[in-house]
């Protein structure tokens, strides 16, 4: 069942990126597109989460939110490109959390950890 739910909100997404998606540009320094001035910066990954607020996340690179309405899910997602997770070497992470309907709680949803580009610097 989550990996229904996971596939169905991964594609609504993709198909709601291109209609209203609002990009949010608290705790660090954005561009008008959404990245951040040094994407290729190696930045701390880090977040709150309130659960009734939408959750904040530490200097990441790209945050998107998807608002919630009667009839979709909200969907908020903090990109590092250089982040520094659980030790080791730089790795591109992407932190996912879900709002299941309008007044609901902001929930922790998964995280993607890939290699980071060769770009990324102190």
């Amino acid at each position: 069942m989550n990996k229904i739910l996971l596939t169905v909100v991964g594609v609504s997404l993709f198909a709601l990126v291109g209609c209203g998606t609002s990009t949010s540009t608290k705790n660090t320094k954005l561009n008008a597109d959404g990245t951040a001035t040094d994407s290729f910066n190696i930045e701390k990954v880090g977040y709150t989460l309130d659960g009734s607020k939408l959750p904040q996340c530490t200097n990441p690179a790209k945050m998107t939110t998807t608002k919630t309405t009667t009839s979709n899910v909200g969907i908020h997602q903090c990109v590092w490109f250089c982040g520094e997770y659980e030790g080791g070497r730089p790795v591109s992470v992407t932190l996912s959390f879900l709002q299941l309907g309008k007044n609901e709680n902001w929930k922790f949803d998964g995280e993607t950890v890939t290699t980071a580009p060769d770009q990324c610097h102190d």
